[in-house]
């Protein structure tokens, strides 16, 4: 595989994760798949120690028919389950990857990618890995602040929908305080380019002590290792860090 990226080097499993796929889609698509990137939190040296989603991008040169469709589904199925991992995989036609306008998912129409600047802003950054074909500053038009300024409002209301509907696990409430951690550090810095932790440790520095507990609690349920209160610290924390992070962003 082609590497450019800033972090260190993909967690093993992931690697070996990405190696099956791009060999089963390549076998599936042939020529149709124009490009395959990979990106998010494995890119970053300190990326959780248990790992999440493994995030993947795909560029077609033209729509699909349903029995590919769901072969594709069937090789990412086969893939997560062999190598126990999980996908949050996106696949968009090279006409829409090549607009600032946040493409349409090719094989799920009904869905959108809000987050469509605040992943230009990170490819331009260095922080993806090339699976297959061109990098992806060779498509994807630079964001502007007004584009990634709305993918953070687009990531608030995902998380309101968290807070206001649920699940309320562990896992999810620490989602919830890292990403509002986050949102807060690009609205005040115009610097999208940051990984939770990172912005979880300047928002220990910039946001008032009632947030530490929960951002210290978020640590050690990313990392794995929480304490019996953290499920219970990381809830009560929802409401009020989710209200200072819109508060701040209005």
């Amino acid at each position: 595989m082609q590497m450019q990226q800033t972090g260190g080097k993909l967690p093993e499993a992931v690697h070996a994760a990405l190696v099956e796929l791009r060999v089963r889609l390549l076998t599936i698509l042939g020529d149709d798949l124009l490009a395959l990137w990979t990106f998010g939190s494995a890119t970053y040296e300190d990326r959780p120690k248990r790992f999440g989603d493994v995030d993947s991008y795909a560029v077609l040169r033209s729509p699909l028919k349903a029995d590919v469709v769901r072969a594709v589904d069937d090789a990412h199925e086969s893939t997560a389950r062999e190598c126990r991992i999980e996908w949050d995989s996106w696949y968009v036609l090279e006409l829409d990857v090549r607009s600032s306008k946040p493409p349409s998912h090719a094989l799920r129409g009904v869905l959108t990618d809000h987050a469509w600047a605040l992943h230009r802003a990170h490819w331009f950054a260095g922080h993806y890995v090339v699976l297959h074909g061109p990098a992806p500053e060779e498509f994807v038009p630079y964001p502007t602040w007004p584009e990634l300024a709305e993918s953070l409002r687009e990531e608030l209301h995902f998380i309101a929908r968290i807070v206001e509907l649920g699940p309320h696990d562990a896992e999810h409430a620490a989602f919830v305080v890292w990403q509002c951690c986050r949102i807060v550090y690009s609205m005040r810095t115009r610097d999208v380019v940051i990984s939770k932790r990172a912005a979880a440790q300047w928002a220990l520095e910039h946001m008032p002590e009632s947030w530490h507990a929960a951002i210290h609690a978020a640590e050690r349920t990313y990392d794995g290792t929480p304490a019996l209160d953290d499920r219970s610290i990381l809830v009560n924390a929802l409401v009020p860090v989710f209200s200072a992070s819109r508060d701040l962003m209005e």
